[in-house]
């Protein structure tokens, strides 16, 4: 009997306890005189909390030309992120270049993977997408907030017309955000 207690417990260890106790103790019923007592399997209650701290985003200067006068910075994109949570995740990071870049008009690019599933053949197709933003000009008195909203409205846009116009082409990661500069 002990030997079928061991078994169902060990089949229910990723059930939540209180399921598993009456599974166990149901089955056990079957096998048992009502004058002897159920075993109690022993276990060990296990908590995890997640002490993993994501590492920020970094704004990295990637390319320049024109002795500095043309500047491109670049953000890494992360798989768990859509479009809309990036933006607003790496914001103080752009915000924060933005500040120290006046006098200056800025461009905005985001590249992502895109797929599409050709539904006679099951294949998927994932290429490289890019969307961009229009051309903002960042003078001494311009509010870096709303440049960059302005951007990220324009991006998301062009994203969800692509998208709407019916291709079956679907979000399917980022690659990289690109901030481009120009004195």
């Amino acid at each position: 009997m002990w030997e079928v207690a061991s078994s169902i417990w060990n089949i229910c260890k990723h059930v939540p306890i209180n399921v598993a106790k009456k599974v166990v103790y149901s089955t056990l019923s079957l096998f048992t005189s009502k004058d002897k007592a159920l075993p109690q399997p022993e276990y060990e209650v296990q908590q995890h909390e997640l002490e993993y701290e994501e590492p920020p985003f970094l704004l990295i200067k990637s390319n320049s030309a024109l002795k500095d006068s043309v500047e491109q910075y670049t953000i890494d994109g992360r798989h768990r992120y859509d479009p809309e949570s990036f933006l607003k995740v790496v914001k103080e990071a752009v915000t924060n270049k933005l500040q120290s870049h006046r006098q200056t008009k800025v461009k905005m690019i985001l590249k992502c993977m895109i797929k599409e599933t050709n539904m006679a053949t099951g294949k998927e197709t994932i290429v490289e997408a890019v969307f961009h933003s229009g051309v903002e000009i960042n003078l001494e008195g311009s509010d870096v907030n709303e440049i960059y909203d302005g951007m990220v409205k324009k991006v998301l846009e062009n994203l969800s017309t692509f998208q709407r116009r019916g291709s079956g082409w679907v979000f399917a990661s980022i690659v990289r955000l690109e901030i481009h500069t120009v004195n």
